[in-house]
This record gives structure tokens, sequence and C-alpha cells, in this order.
């Protein structure tokens, strides 16, 4: 069995991968930043009516995601050392209402980890020495890092789909969870590794996010292929159960 990368040289394949070929990558990030914008700039002005701002939360929602989708897509493209074109992003319309399956959960496990975030900061603003003393710091902590590993269970899901559009509910949840065994802090770690870039993005007025973001989803695509072409490796082997097989739901239909 071939050594896993490290997290390294999944960073090294996939700036390979964009190498020469960035133009395309910016401007599908650019698309979406310019959108989901436009979105959060509709919110905000309409915040004082609340039925409004309910109705563009929930737009907002559904749009990020749909745009969310085609930006992965075109990455995966990439990080298969294929150049995608611009209007890749509308191909999301293929695979979205399955990829709703990951949406959904992950926005409501993304909300509770950040309301969680925002209430501990202000609590630990008010309350630092009394949360100290009482212990609270290291329970909360436990709790956000355990939805983080939630959150990095479900990563593979949106590629599982656009690989296999016919792939059932149960089956995808199951192939995920299955793939990052193992993994998940690995993929949290690869993720937490931007962090110096996305910082450095800020100093830039917000122009290095362009190029952070491409090399950060074409690294977590990297990270997907790798996981296929280890679970690949362990259907062929002699002792294999079939239960290392990729998902090809043609079963039924």
């Amino acid at each position: 069995m071939k050594i896993k990368p490290s997290i390294g040289e999944i960073k090294s394949q996939s700036l390979d991968m964009l190498g020469g070929r960035w133009t395309t990558a910016v401007i599908l990030t650019l698309f979406y930043a310019l959108f989901n914008g436009v979105v959060y700039g509709l919110q905000i002005y309409l915040a004082e009516a609340k039925a409004a701002r309910i109705i563009t939360m929930i737009l907002l929602i559904f749009l990020e995601s749909f745009l969310d989708l085609g930006l992965r897509l075109g990455m995966l493209r990439y990080s298969r050392d294929d150049v995608p074109t611009v209007g890749c992003i509308f191909d999301a319309s293929n695979y979205y209402l399955k990829a709703l399956l990951y949406y959904i959960p992950v926005n409501v496990l993304g909300y509770l980890m950040n309301s969680g975030m925002l209430w501990f900061s202000e609590y630990m603003a008010e309350n630092g020495t009394a949360a100290l003393a009482y212990g609270l710091l290291v329970p909360i902590a436990g709790v956000l890092f355990g939805i983080s590993v939630l959150l990095a269970g479900f990563m593979p899901m949106l590629y599982l789909i656009i690989d296999n559009p016919e792939i059932r509910a149960g089956k995808l949840y199951t192939t995920a969870w299955r793939l990052m065994k193992g993994n998940k802090l690995k993929l949290i770690l690869l993720q937490l590794s931007f962090f110096g870039w996305i910082l450095l993005s800020m100093v830039t007025c917000g122009i290095g996010v362009l190029f952070v973001v491409p090399y950060m989803y074409v690294a977590e695509c990297t990270f997907y292929n790798h996981l296929i072409a280890e679970e690949r490796e362990r259907s062929l082997t002699p002792s294999g159960d079939g239960e290392g097989q990729l998902p090809r739901d043609t079963s039924e239909g």
C-alpha cells in the first residue's frame, strides 16, 4: 500500500495543478464573491423588515451553496489536471438537489458552531475569570472541536455526488464517513494550515482571497482524490471484503 501523502505534499500537488492556470480559478472565485456580496448587501438593506430579512437569509443560504458547489466542481477539475471553464459554476444545477443533503446539516452545524463561539467570546469578555474558575473553557472548546470533527466527516459528500450523481442518500453518508475514518484530524490540520495565508490576504484588502480560496479548495479536492485512490486500492486487495468499494449506485433505476 502506498504511503499516505503529508499535508505539505497535498498542498504542493495543489499548487502544481494551479501553476500557470490561475486565471479561471480567480475569475470563478471573484464571481462567487461578487454574488455573495450582492445578497449580503440586500440583506443589510432589508434588515429593518423582519420578514424580508428572513427571506433574504434563506435566499443567501441557497444561492451561496449553489455557487459554492459550482466553485468546488471547478476546483475538482483542477485537482485532476483539467482546466475548467468559467461556465462550469452553473453546472452545479446538475447536482444541487442532492447536494442539499450536505449543505443543510453542514449549515446547521456551522450555525451552531458560530453561535457557540460568539456566545463564548461575549461571555469570556464579561466573565473571563469566572468562566475559567468554573472550568467552562475546556468543555466548550471540546464541544466546538467535536462539531469541527463532524463537519470534517461530511467533506467527501459533494465530491462523491459529482463523481456518482445516482448515489442514494444513505450510501452517500456512510461512504463519506468511511472515507474520513482516521482522516478527520488530518483534514482539520490541512484547513488550519491556510490560516496564515488568510491573514495575509486581509493585508491585501481582500485581493489575496481570490488566490487563497482556489488554493484551499484544490487542496481539499486533492485530499479527496487521495482518499478515493486509497479506497480503490483497498477494494483490489485479495483480502478485500467489498467494504472498501467505491459507490456506484446502479442497482435501482
